[in-house]
């Protein structure tokens, strides 16, 4: 039997820096293995009713280059980035609730290579002592194929069900029930992508005052186009296989600000993003499928840091948010406007912190108690009630003791204090019998931990 090893990554990292008088280049190169093989139960229930076997390796190199240049009232950043990534997909999910003679299995085998290139700038101008102009520019160029065959399948024999054998994504199958053939021989060059981007930023920076920053920007962002890939419909026109880039157009103003002898620091901030194609992702069968829909979100969010006194410290963020996705089509049976998925209408969190010196000031000990909650959000984006993930909100605390360096911290905390009981996410799986499945949050949890700094 297979053996199923999980997940395991190989990552590299070199950078080295050159200071050339006010120049400064960096080189940034990296490579990244990774491998998943593993089994996830793909129904939700107690019942081994469907079980998907992953084994999916993929590698990557990247290569950035980029120059700095410090000119006194001006500063500018240019450089380049290159990118190689090859990724596989192999994937088999038999399915038991047809077990014996009707047995069988969904399977796909994909194949994709992406490459990317891209050349940007950046650079800050000093307009007065407290008023900074940003500016920056990316342009790209995006190229990928894929090779992909996925099916309903019979089992090689049928005396011998799928439920009967090893769990391995790369089993041999018997006869196609139905087969979806994406490749270069059936597609008609429509599993190429090759397509140009950019974006850009431009930001005003004000300071009225040493201890308040005010800025506004706008930014246009890009999201790259892809496939649809791995367990798709077997009827999945070869149009919807690819999904368009996303563009988004995102203005926000803010301040930072300190105050009170700087014991206080408050940051607040609103916006307003414009999405053009929206890459939206829901599940179809058993597999993940993306859409494009164009959106809105606009909201404002704020943080808190108060030290009324020398040992206590308060902290407080929340957030407000209205989404708005246009034109989502629900299992085709109507198209109506829907929130954006995974965006609660609002959210907080808190803490508050006592710091008490020990050992004649060479340690402190520490009490501390924080919390968060938000408020219910959609994890689909036709708002289906089934996957709707409610509200909730949980308390954490925690003691610690600390030498007056940091170097070592000693800490015992409880998360999830009142034992809550609470989801995280919730995802609908229509195609296997109209099963959805989530997740929930940790229940109460009580650990220790040792931390240690080398320097």
């Amino acid at each position: 039997m297979r053996k199923l090893l999980g997940a395991k990554s190989f990552l590299a990292i070199n950078k080295l820096d050159w200071k050339i008088g006010d120049v400064t280049v960096t080189s940034v190169t990296g490579y990244n293995h990774y491998r998943r093989n593993t089994v996830e139960d793909c129904d939700g229930t107690q019942v081994a009713i469907c079980a998907t076997h992953y084994n999916n390796p993929s590698h990557q190199f990247s290569q950035e280059l980029r120059a700095y240049i410090d000119a006194g009232s001006s500063r500018f950043t240019v450089g380049a980035y290159y990118l190689n990534q090859v990724q596989e997909q192999n994937i088999l999910a038999p399915l038991a609730q047809f077990a014996g003679p009707g047995s069988v299995a969904l399977k796909a085998n994909v194949y994709q290579r992406s490459k990317g290139y891209a050349v940007f700038g950046n650079a800050e101008f000093d307009l007065a002592s407290n008023l900074t102009l940003i500016a920056g520019l990316r342009g790209s160029r995006d190229e990928k194929t894929i090779q992909q065959v996925n099916g309903i399948y019979q089992p090689t024999d049928p005396t011998n069900p799928f439920v009967g054998y090893e769990k391995d994504a790369n089993l041999p199958v018997g006869a196609a029930v139905g087969e979806n053939v994406f490749t270069d021989a059936t597609a008609g060059g429509l599993n190429h992508i090759k397509e140009n981007l950019w974006s850009a930023k431009v930001e005003l920076d004000y300071k009225p005052s040493p201890d308040t920053l005010l800025y506004a920007s706008f930014s246009r962002g890009v999201k790259a186009p892809g496939f649809n890939n791995g367990l798709v419909s077997v009827g999945l026109p070869f149009q919807q296989f690819r999904y368009a880039q996303e563009t988004l157009l995102a203005y926000e103003v803010g301040v930072k600000a300190s105050f009170w002898d700087r014991r206080g620091n408050i940051s607040a901030s609103t916006f307003y993003y414009d999405y053009s194609d929206y890459q939206a992702i829901s599940f179809v069968g058993v597999g993940s499928f993306i859409t494009n829909n164009d959106a809105k979100l606009y909201g404002m969010e704020a943080d808190l840091t108060l030290k009324p006194f020398p040992r206590v410290t308060f902290q407080a963020n929340g957030g407000l948010l209205h989404s708005k996705l246009n034109d989502v089509s629900n299992a085709g049976l109507f198209v109506n406007d829907a929130k954006m998925p995974i965006a609660p209408s609002w959210t907080a969190s808190a803490l508050l912190r006592y710091d008490l010196p020990i050992d004649g000031g060479n340690k402190t000990i520490g009490f501390q108690i924080d919390g968060r909650a938000r408020s219910h959000f959609y994890n689909d984006p036709a708002n289906d009630p089934a996957a709707r993930v409610p509200s909730y909100g949980v308390v954490n605390g925690q003691v610690d003791i600390a030498d007056i360096d940091d170097k070592y911290r000693l800490s015992v905390s409880v998360k999830n204090i009142f034992d809550k009981r609470y989801k995280t996410s919730i995802f609908l799986l229509n195609g296997v019998a109209g099963y959805r499945y989530g997740f929930y949050g940790p229940p109460r949890w009580v650990s220790a931990d040792l931390t240690i700094k080398f320097h």
